[in-house]
């Protein structure tokens, strides 16, 4: 017999007005992704990294 799902309100909130910024490289990605676009890096072996990296990272040399 089916029942009804389980509803629940809650705020989450953090006390005391906190904080964080994302830093230049993710909040590029979170602003592009709010005006619905994907923006990555690509790489020198033709991979697209995204989020974008502000490093890339490439294999170790011999």
């Amino acid at each position: 017999m089916p029942s009804d799902p389980l509803v629940a309100q809650h705020v989450l909130e953090f006390p005391g007005g906190y904080t964080r910024t994302t830093g230049p490289v993710i909040g590029r990605f979170l602003s592009e992704l709010r005006a619905r676009r994907i923006v990555g890096v690509r790489t020198a072996e033709g991979r697209v990294l995204v989020p974008l990296s502000s490093t890339i990272p490439r294999p170790a040399s011999p």
